[in-house]
Protein backbone atom coordinates (compact mmCIF):
# COMPACT_ATOMS: atom_id res chain seq x y z
CA UNK A 1 0.00 0.00 0.00
CA UNK A 2 0.87 3.72 -0.62
CA UNK A 3 0.16 6.69 2.19
CA UNK A 4 -1.83 9.37 0.83
CA UNK A 5 0.49 12.78 1.15
CA UNK A 6 -2.44 14.68 0.16
CA UNK A 7 -4.42 14.21 3.87
CA UNK A 8 -4.42 16.65 6.16
CA UNK A 9 -4.04 16.39 9.65
CA UNK A 10 -2.60 12.43 8.82
CA UNK A 11 -2.52 11.01 12.23
CA UNK A 12 -0.25 7.76 13.13
CA UNK A 13 -1.61 7.20 16.28
CA UNK A 14 -5.19 7.30 15.01
CA UNK A 15 -4.37 4.78 12.09
CA UNK A 16 -3.05 2.60 14.54
CA UNK A 17 -5.99 2.91 16.69
CA UNK A 18 -8.11 1.69 13.67
CA UNK A 19 -5.91 -0.76 12.52
CA UNK A 20 -5.81 -2.36 15.68
CA UNK A 21 -9.71 -2.52 15.85
CA UNK A 22 -9.38 -4.18 12.01
CA UNK A 23 -6.75 -6.41 13.58
CA UNK A 24 -9.03 -7.93 16.55
CA UNK A 25 -12.01 -7.89 14.63
CA UNK A 26 -11.13 -9.74 11.70
CA UNK A 27 -7.52 -10.51 11.40
CA UNK A 28 -7.05 -12.22 14.45
CA UNK A 29 -9.99 -14.17 13.83
CA UNK A 30 -9.71 -15.37 10.54
CA UNK A 31 -8.42 -19.22 10.51
CA UNK A 32 -6.91 -18.82 7.29
CA UNK A 33 -4.15 -15.93 8.27
CA UNK A 34 -1.68 -17.96 10.15
CA UNK A 35 0.45 -14.34 10.37
CA UNK A 36 0.04 -10.80 9.47
CA UNK A 37 3.11 -8.30 9.72
CA UNK A 38 3.52 -4.66 8.82
CA UNK A 39 6.31 -2.76 7.30
CA UNK A 40 6.86 1.36 7.10
CA UNK A 41 9.34 2.28 4.74
CA UNK A 42 12.92 3.32 6.72
CA UNK A 43 15.15 3.45 3.52
CA UNK A 44 13.45 2.73 0.39
CA UNK A 45 13.20 4.39 -2.79
CA UNK A 46 9.22 5.40 -2.02
CA UNK A 47 8.71 7.20 1.63
CA UNK A 48 4.72 6.25 0.79
CA UNK A 49 5.46 2.48 1.33
CA UNK A 50 3.38 0.17 3.63
CA UNK A 51 3.77 -3.35 3.54
CA UNK A 52 1.29 -5.87 4.92
CA UNK A 53 2.76 -9.13 4.48
CA UNK A 54 0.25 -12.52 5.15
CA UNK A 55 1.00 -15.48 5.17
CA UNK A 56 -1.21 -18.81 4.59
CA UNK A 57 -0.75 -22.37 4.50
CA UNK A 58 -1.09 -22.95 0.90
CA UNK A 59 -2.71 -21.72 -1.88
CA UNK A 60 -5.81 -22.10 -1.53
CA UNK A 61 -6.31 -20.57 1.73
CA UNK A 62 -5.27 -17.53 0.31
CA UNK A 63 -8.96 -17.14 -1.24
CA UNK A 64 -10.46 -19.05 1.87
CA UNK A 65 -8.67 -16.03 3.82
CA UNK A 66 -10.57 -13.40 1.24
CA UNK A 67 -14.06 -14.89 1.81
CA UNK A 68 -13.35 -15.17 5.93
CA UNK A 69 -12.62 -11.70 6.11
CA UNK A 70 -15.57 -10.60 4.45
CA UNK A 71 -18.00 -12.84 7.12
CA UNK A 72 -15.98 -11.27 9.60
CA UNK A 73 -16.93 -7.52 8.59
CA UNK A 74 -20.26 -8.39 7.95
CA UNK A 75 -20.68 -9.18 11.58
CA UNK A 76 -18.96 -6.35 13.08
CA UNK A 77 -21.34 -5.11 15.86
CA UNK A 78 -20.32 -1.79 15.73
CA UNK A 79 -21.20 -0.84 12.53
CA UNK A 80 -20.54 3.04 13.29
CA UNK A 81 -16.69 2.21 13.99
CA UNK A 82 -16.62 -0.27 10.75
CA UNK A 83 -17.70 2.43 8.98
CA UNK A 84 -15.46 4.87 10.02
CA UNK A 85 -12.49 2.51 10.18
CA UNK A 86 -13.28 1.82 6.12
CA UNK A 87 -13.32 5.90 5.61
CA UNK A 88 -10.40 6.59 7.39
CA UNK A 89 -8.29 3.33 5.28
CA UNK A 90 -9.69 4.91 2.02
CA UNK A 91 -8.22 8.40 2.80
CA UNK A 92 -5.15 7.97 4.36
CA UNK A 93 -4.22 5.17 1.53
CA UNK A 94 -3.42 6.30 -1.82
CA UNK A 95 -5.49 4.06 -5.12
CA UNK A 96 -2.47 2.49 -5.75
CA UNK A 97 -1.42 -0.87 -4.00
CA UNK A 98 0.61 -4.30 -5.64
CA UNK A 99 -0.17 -7.64 -4.53
CA UNK A 100 2.87 -10.00 -4.78
CA UNK A 101 2.59 -13.82 -3.87
CA UNK A 102 5.85 -15.43 -2.45
CA UNK A 103 6.71 -18.89 -0.89
CA UNK A 104 9.00 -19.95 1.97
CA UNK A 105 12.03 -22.15 1.37
CA UNK A 106 14.27 -24.04 3.67
CA UNK A 107 16.54 -21.97 6.05
CA UNK A 108 14.51 -19.66 8.08
CA UNK A 109 15.26 -18.34 11.52
CA UNK A 110 13.45 -16.32 14.00
CA UNK A 111 14.41 -14.93 17.47
CA UNK A 112 11.23 -15.43 19.88
CA UNK A 113 12.54 -12.24 21.62
CA UNK A 114 11.84 -9.88 18.44
CA UNK A 115 7.90 -10.37 18.09
CA UNK A 116 7.12 -7.52 20.42
CA UNK A 117 9.53 -4.72 19.29
CA UNK A 118 10.02 -2.45 16.36
CA UNK A 119 12.91 -3.98 14.23
CA UNK A 120 14.60 -3.21 11.85
CA UNK A 121 14.12 -5.14 8.67
CA UNK A 122 16.57 -5.83 5.42
CA UNK A 123 15.29 -6.71 2.20
CA UNK A 124 17.50 -8.05 -0.04
CA UNK A 125 15.78 -8.51 -3.92
CA UNK A 126 18.07 -11.20 -5.67
CA UNK A 127 18.34 -12.26 -8.94
CA UNK A 128 18.12 -15.66 -9.91
CA UNK A 129 20.32 -17.32 -12.12
CA UNK A 130 19.19 -20.70 -14.11
CA UNK A 131 22.38 -22.97 -14.83
CA UNK A 132 22.02 -25.37 -17.20
CA UNK A 133 24.18 -27.41 -14.86
CA UNK A 134 22.14 -26.72 -11.87
CA UNK A 135 19.05 -28.39 -9.75
CA UNK A 136 16.85 -27.10 -7.00
CA UNK A 137 18.75 -29.95 -4.78
CA UNK A 138 22.09 -28.19 -5.20
CA UNK A 139 21.14 -25.11 -4.59
CA UNK A 140 19.17 -25.20 -0.93
CA UNK A 141 21.84 -28.04 -0.06
CA UNK A 142 24.66 -25.21 -1.00
CA UNK A 143 22.58 -22.50 0.29
CA UNK A 144 21.91 -24.35 4.00
CA UNK A 145 26.02 -24.63 4.16
CA UNK A 146 26.18 -20.81 3.42
CA UNK A 147 23.12 -20.62 6.07
CA UNK A 148 24.72 -22.37 8.97
CA UNK A 149 28.24 -20.66 8.41
CA UNK A 150 27.04 -17.15 7.84
CA UNK A 151 23.83 -16.96 9.06
CA UNK A 152 22.72 -18.67 12.06
CA UNK A 153 25.73 -18.40 14.29
CA UNK A 154 25.64 -14.58 13.30
CA UNK A 155 24.60 -13.12 16.58
CA UNK A 156 23.61 -9.76 15.12
CA UNK A 157 20.69 -11.69 12.80
CA UNK A 158 17.59 -11.69 15.00
CA UNK A 159 15.45 -13.12 12.13
CA UNK A 160 16.09 -14.60 8.61
CA UNK A 161 13.47 -15.41 6.02
CA UNK A 162 13.88 -16.74 2.59
CA UNK A 163 11.38 -16.17 -0.28
CA UNK A 164 10.44 -17.31 -3.75
CA UNK A 165 8.77 -15.47 -6.25
CA UNK A 166 5.37 -17.54 -7.16
CA UNK A 167 3.40 -14.69 -9.04
CA UNK A 168 4.26 -11.40 -9.40
CA UNK A 169 6.49 -9.23 -11.79
CA UNK A 170 9.68 -11.14 -11.95
CA UNK A 171 10.14 -14.78 -11.21
CA UNK A 172 14.05 -14.54 -10.93
CA UNK A 173 13.50 -12.66 -7.48
CA UNK A 174 15.00 -14.35 -4.52
CA UNK A 175 14.54 -12.22 -1.52
CA UNK A 176 16.17 -12.50 1.72
CA UNK A 177 14.77 -10.83 4.83
CA UNK A 178 16.86 -9.96 7.48
CA UNK A 179 15.87 -9.22 10.71
CA UNK A 180 17.98 -6.98 13.20
CA UNK A 181 17.76 -4.75 16.73
CA UNK A 182 19.24 -1.80 15.04
CA UNK A 183 21.28 -0.45 11.77
CA UNK A 184 24.85 -0.82 13.54
CA UNK A 185 23.48 -4.25 13.77
CA UNK A 186 22.78 -4.89 10.36
CA UNK A 187 26.22 -3.60 9.16
CA UNK A 188 28.15 -5.76 11.77
CA UNK A 189 26.12 -8.82 10.68
CA UNK A 190 27.07 -7.89 6.91
CA UNK A 191 30.55 -7.67 7.87
CA UNK A 192 30.67 -11.20 9.95
CA UNK A 193 29.08 -12.81 6.36
CA UNK A 194 31.71 -11.04 4.75
CA UNK A 195 34.32 -12.83 6.82
CA UNK A 196 32.63 -16.16 5.89
CA UNK A 197 32.66 -14.80 1.98
CA UNK A 198 35.48 -13.84 1.22
CA UNK A 199 38.36 -14.52 4.51
CA UNK A 200 38.33 -18.51 4.70
CA UNK A 201 40.78 -20.13 6.86
CA UNK A 202 44.00 -20.98 4.86
CA UNK A 203 43.67 -24.54 4.96
CA UNK A 204 39.94 -24.41 3.69
CA UNK A 205 40.60 -22.01 0.77
CA UNK A 206 40.67 -24.65 -1.84
CA UNK A 207 37.39 -26.35 -0.95
CA UNK A 208 35.81 -22.63 0.39
CA UNK A 209 36.86 -21.71 -3.64
CA UNK A 210 34.70 -24.28 -5.08
CA UNK A 211 31.82 -23.70 -2.82
CA UNK A 212 31.82 -20.35 -3.83
CA UNK A 213 32.03 -20.81 -7.70
CA UNK A 214 29.05 -23.29 -7.21
CA UNK A 215 27.06 -21.29 -5.13
CA UNK A 216 27.12 -17.91 -6.81
CA UNK A 217 26.35 -19.47 -10.13
CA UNK A 218 22.78 -19.80 -8.94
CA UNK A 219 22.58 -15.50 -8.84
CA UNK A 220 23.14 -12.92 -11.50
CA UNK A 221 24.65 -10.67 -9.68
CA UNK A 222 22.28 -8.39 -9.54
CA UNK A 223 20.52 -7.13 -6.14
CA UNK A 224 18.30 -4.29 -4.64
CA UNK A 225 18.18 -3.79 -0.67
CA UNK A 226 15.41 -1.90 1.02
CA UNK A 227 14.97 -1.41 4.79
CA UNK A 228 11.58 -1.40 6.99
CA UNK A 229 11.06 -0.64 10.56
CA UNK A 230 8.05 -3.21 11.63
CA UNK A 231 4.95 -2.37 13.54
CA UNK A 232 4.61 -4.52 16.31
CA UNK A 233 1.39 -3.19 17.46
CA UNK A 234 -0.34 -4.49 14.55
CA UNK A 235 0.95 -8.38 14.34
CA UNK A 236 -1.02 -11.54 14.44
Amino acid sequence: MHRNLNLKNASFDKWIELEKDYLEKVIKKNEFILQRDVFNHYMTEDNTEVLFVLMYKNWEDIEKAEKRSRELEKGWTDVKKKNLYFEYLSQYFDKKQSDQIFKTIPGMKEDSSIVSKSIFYQMRVNHLAFPQDGTEEEFLKLNEEFLKKAVYNNKYIKGYYPYTQVLGSDKRQYIEITAVETLGDLENAFKEIDVFLYEPKKEDETKHNIFIGKYFKYFDGFHGDYIYESVPQLKK
